[in-house]
């Protein structure tokens, strides 16, 4: 048997987001029904935050690995991925299949040659020329992650239609595969913003058995908007929190002295953030977001898996790898230049630390991304 690659299977480690320095009091929407036995010595769980199937635009091309499919491996169970059967040698603990929430479940139903995508323009080009054409649309979505309508001849209804469905899909295998005390799965799905091939990717993963429709990079690509969703559903009663990832590929957006209008970060961004993603994936097959030599030059393990992926896609092939792409290496310091004082437009510089940009310039509102 073969180690199973589910969209090259991250393993997620988190840390405490270090930016977010002011943290408030939570309040979740669901309260436990039963008490949690506590071990004073802590116990240490293993499992997955990030996770793809074929319900992913992106993955569709490479694998048929549906998230039924990806729970029971992670259970560890046998199951077959690209005609050979193949198990994890040890169970997971917990699981949460993050598909990206843009066009999910879509470019899977082209499997279906019944169904509307593949009965549209669109579907009836891939017949004809194969996944080359999937291939091209992929590269054009990637660019600002769009709806599958704005770059390919299919209706908005088939696809919002579709992404529904699949949707509901996700939930109900989330559920199916639960096994309280031995296997926690969550519902869950990835939030794909990447303004001008900048990563400001976060997975949203939520708590209990139900989950209001994805709030997706189609409805925003401003990290504060889907901050302002997870506080809604919150009302609502649902709980959610979001981890961003890949920083390292944010060309310095993810930790930035500005926020998405270009305006300094001050006290109220810093607890909105802690209050809807207190945690940060931290390593994965795409390179680490920590630190830098050049940034901890005695660390002797900084230069690990360094790597801005998406570099080679922007325009200007930039590169702020140094600036707010890594988390020790930047955001903990820049947080408490916050803590200390106030706002983040603060005379750190005069008291010989890091500070702000002179000149506030950079704004991801306008869904275009910087240079």
């Amino acid at each position: 048997m073969k180690k199973l690659n589910v969209c090259k299977n991250q393993a997620v480690s988190l840390v405490a987001a270090s930016l977010l320095t002011f943290v408030p009091t939570l309040v979740f929407a669901q309260s436990l029904t039963t008490t949690v036995k506590v071990n004073p010595l802590r116990d240490a769980y293993y499992g997955d935050l990030h996770l793809h199937t074929s319900y992913s635009f992106d993955v569709y091309v490479s694998t048929n690995i549906t998230p039924d499919e990806a729970y029971r491996f992670g259970r560890g169970e046998p199951v077959n991925y690209l005609g050979e059967e193949v198990k994890r040698p040890t169970p997971l603990d917990f699981l949460a299949v993050t598909d990206h929430a843009e066009n999910i479940g879509v470019f899977n139903t082209l499997d279906d040659p019944s169904s509307p995508l593949s009965q549209s323009e669109f579907g009836r080009d891939v017949r004809k020329e194969g996944m080359r054409v999937v291939g091209k649309t992929m590269v054009r979505l990637f660019d600002g992650v769009k709806h599958l309508s704005a770059v390919a001849d299919v209706k908005t209804e088939v696809v919002n239609t579709t992404a529904q469905t699949a949707w509901q899909h996700e939930i109900e295998a989330a559920n199916r595969n639960y096994q309280p005390g031995t296997f926690t799965t969550f519902i869950a799905y990835e939030w794909t913003s990447q303004p001008g091939m900048q990563n400001l990717h976060r997975n949203v993963i939520f708590r209990g058995d139900k989950a209001p429709n994805p709030f997706s990079a189609a409805d925003s690509v401003r990290p504060e908007d889907l901050w302002s969703y997870l506080e809604r559903i919150r009302q609502q009663g649902y709980e959610a929190l979001a981890i961003p990832h890949n920083a390292n590929a944010s060309n310095g957006l993810m930790f930035d002295w500005i926020d998405s209008d270009g305006k300094p970060i001050d006290q109220a961004y810093a607890e909105q953030r802690a209050a809807n993603e207190p945690l940060l994936e931290l390593v994965q097959e795409k390179g680490q977001s920590e630190t830098h030599p050049a940034l901890s030059a005695n660390d002797e393990f900084s230069n690990f898996e360094i790597m801005d992926f998406e570099r080679a896609f922007r325009k200007d092939n930039s590169s702020r790898l140094g600036g707010g792409s890594l988390s020790r290496g930047r955001a903990y310091g820049r947080g408490l230049a916050c803590s200390a004082c106030g706002k983040a437009g603060s005379a750190i510089r005069d008291l010989g630390g890091e500070g702000p940009p002179r000149s506030q310039s950079r704004s991801v509102a306008g869904g275009e991304g910087v240079a």
